[in-house]
């Protein structure tokens, strides 16, 4: 009699764990790079760099929501950032949402905020850089934000976008050196140290990249190709000085932690594509 209960309680013990977990699962976000940060805003640059520690979030923190997409219980948000018609089990008062997560829903990708240099090639902007590499960028005065810097602190957001609206000639560069970030980290990925990662940056940067107009370029419906030799030649320039600066700066990034190892919370976006584009492995 008593074998024959055990038999029966078996089922449902194991049907109350499936439970369990399930329950656990819709309270705790997935994802990796889950961090805390001190955000009132989540246009806050803090959020995009995901600083903080790993731990549990106290009230007044939210996770890298340029990662997860999602806010913890206690994090208070501005609303017109969440932008989102319905807010069940929110706060009438304080705007706070509560209970389990919830998505962030139409969170806007973010774009090119620096002026229009006045030149171009192709239909691309050749923004000033703040950099040493030679080339036919126009070199910025005093130590302001270039495109890298940009491109850099909207990475981690940017990256989950599949579509991005180009709104004129600055985005076109912004997106490139966003898509070559994606490649640093592929490669920084496999290496050990920041001599080995600044070698094969260096080695990256001066490879062979399709450029606009060629067959394997993946936005070719979004660029314009050169006009005539001088503008090729310009743009493959430009285009391998922005490479330079930008692995050089990557690097730095990704081996900026206290025993010199590459930063997981850099290299956890190497299998992202932003625009589900890549600008393709280096043919040399």
């Amino acid at each position: 009699m008593w074998r024959q209960r055990r038999r029966l309680d078996e089922p449902a013990f194991s049907v109350l764990l499936l439970l369990l977990v399930l329950m656990l699962m819709m309270i705790v976000p997935s994802g990796e790079c889950l961090r805390c940060v001190n955000c009132t805003s989540l246009k806050d640059p803090e959020c995009l760099d995901g600083i903080g520690i790993e731990e549990e979030c106290a009230s007044d923190q939210n996770y890298c929501v340029s990662y997860t997409g999602y806010l913890k219980k206690g994090a208070r948000p501005r609303l017109a950032d969440v932008n989102t018609d319905s807010r069940p089990d929110q706060d009438p008062d304080t705007g706070q949402l509560q209970g389990r997560s919830h998505p962030l829903r139409k969170m806007p990708a973010y774009h090119c905020n620096l002026p229009h240099p006045g030149t171009v090639v192709g239909n691309m902007a050749m923004l000033p850089l703040r950099t040493k590499y030679r080339g036919p960028a126009p070199l910025m005065a005093g130590e302001g934000i270039d495109v890298v810097d940009e491109a850099l602190q909207y990475f981690k957001a940017n990256v989950f976008f599949r579509t991005y609206e180009v709104k004129g000639e600055c985005d076109r560069t912004l997106i490139y050196v966003t898509l070559y970030i994606t490649e640093c980290l592929k490669k920084l990925a496999k290496c050990k140290d920041k001599n080995t990662g600044s070698n094969e940056m260096y080695s990256l940067a001066v490879s062979k990249f399709p450029i606009p107009g060629d067959p394997t370029f993946p936005l070719n419906a979004v660029y314009g190709k050169p006009k005539n030799d001088a503008d090729l030649e310009l743009m493959q320039q430009y285009l391998q000085q922005l490479r330079q600066e930008t692995g050089l700066r990557v690097c730095e990034r990704v081996f900026n932690t206290p025993d010199g190892k590459p930063s997981k919370w850099w290299l956890c976006f190497t299998k992202k594509k932003f625009m589900d584009k890549s600008l393709l492995a280096p043919s040399a």
